[in-house]
């Protein structure tokens, strides 16, 4: 029986979950209305990101667009998918345990694919970095939203 290469398995890596993460459309473009807007910049590999973000009813809605590697999109898409919904206070807490977990090796329970996912992209140390961005510019603009949204009452 042969032997599988960490080369292919990063190659299986990029080919079955990165690439389709990566062209994941459901929350990528710029939404007809949004309160918040954050742009990103990775200089060390040219990677650009803007999130645009609406809280409303005390629910994050979040997209994002940007001309990006395979890994700091799909790592943007996973990331829309996990926050979308969630109120402030769950999507700060969510947001800093993964940007810990990316850069401390600490595991976070977010399901099977992200846990693949960080895994994989822990075995690349070069690219959390990427794999960080979207995160490291959601971060503050949660901190920014307002504690208490006003009810429409």
């Amino acid at each position: 029986m042969a032997e599988v290469s960490s080369e292919d398995n990063v190659g299986a890596f990029y080919r079955d979950r990165v690439m389709k993460l990566s062209r994941s459309s459901r929350y990528r473009g710029v939404p007809t209305t949004y309160e918040y807007k954050k742009d990103a910049v990775n200089h060390y590999c040219g990677d650009e990101l803007c999130l645009y973000l609406t809280y409303d009813a005390d629910k994050v809605s979040l997209h994002y667009e940007g001309e990006a590697c395979a890994i700091c999109l799909a790592s943007s898409a996973l990331m829309a998918e996990h926050i979308n919904g969630l109120t402030q206070p769950q999507a700060q807490q969510i947001t800093e345990q993964v940007l810990s977990c990316l850069s401390q090796q600490q595991d976070v329970e977010l399901g099977e694919e992200f846990t693949y996912f960080v895994e994989k992209v822990r075995s690349l140390p070069v690219r959390i970095q990427c794999a960080s961005l979207c995160w490291n510019a959601l971060h503050p603009l949660l901190n920014s939203l307002p504690e208490d949204q006003p009810s429409g009452d």
